[in-house]
């Protein structure tokens, strides 16, 4: 279960703060355009560029509208997941390089935290795979490039998900969009790799 407010005898365990952090920002960014390109070689062996060729004016229009789109229901739906587990007040925002949805006030276990950031890219991606199935092959590239944006746009999300996966199972997580906090108890020691300790409750 989520809280609206910090338990007692939880203590900040990790801050990450994309805003402070350029370094870690930058290599985001570097990752997630090398996983855009390896998306789209992919996407060549499955249909080879001269496909790009039989581009339309709709279709190059529902690219556009469908990047744009893309951006605001990958966190809409972050959104919707937040507020699933956490009433409290979503805020979004865009910062530099980055649309992003939070709350503040709200502490999340892992497994709902995992389900939260992962939520977009599953979801989206399921969907924009069916796109390229059962619409015209002559689509297939308008489709594909806004899955390489999904599959390469969640590299933050792989990144928090993986730090939060070497935290101690009763770790809380608070977003508020641009930075977040993993919030441990009262003497659980700080390594990333222990087990869990008996006397802390399971708040999965």
């Amino acid at each position: 279960m989520a809280y609206n407010h910090l338990p007692e005898n939880y203590h900040l365990h990790r801050e990450i703060d994309m805003r402070k952090d350029k370094r870690i920002a930058f290599w985001l960014n570097f990752i997630g355009t090398l996983v855009f390109i390896a998306t789209g070689v992919v996407g060549y062996f499955l249909h080879p560029f001269t496909d790009w060729m039989v581009f339309d004016l709709y279709q190059i229009l529902a690219l556009i509208l469908g990047l744009f789109a893309y951006i605001i229901l990958h966190e809409l739906i972050h959104a919707f997941f937040m507020r699933l587990f956490c009433k409290g007040k979503i805020n979004f925002g865009f910062h530099t390089y980055a649309a992003f949805a939070g709350m503040k006030s709200g502490y999340f276990t892992k497994l709902e935290y995992i389900i939260i950031a992962l939520a977009p890219v599953v979801l989206l991606g399921t969907a924009l795979v069916l796109l390229n199935v059962y619409l015209p092959t002559a689509w297939f590239w308008a489709i594909f490039i806004i899955q390489g944006q999904n599959i390469a746009g969640a590299v933050g999300d792989y990144y928090v998900i993986i730090l939060l996966l070497k935290t101690p199972r009763a770790t809380l997580v608070n977003d508020d969009g641009m930075s977040m906090r993993y919030y441990t108890g009262e003497g659980h020691a700080v390594r990333y790799d222990e087990d869990p300790v008996d006397e802390f409750p399971d708040l999965q």
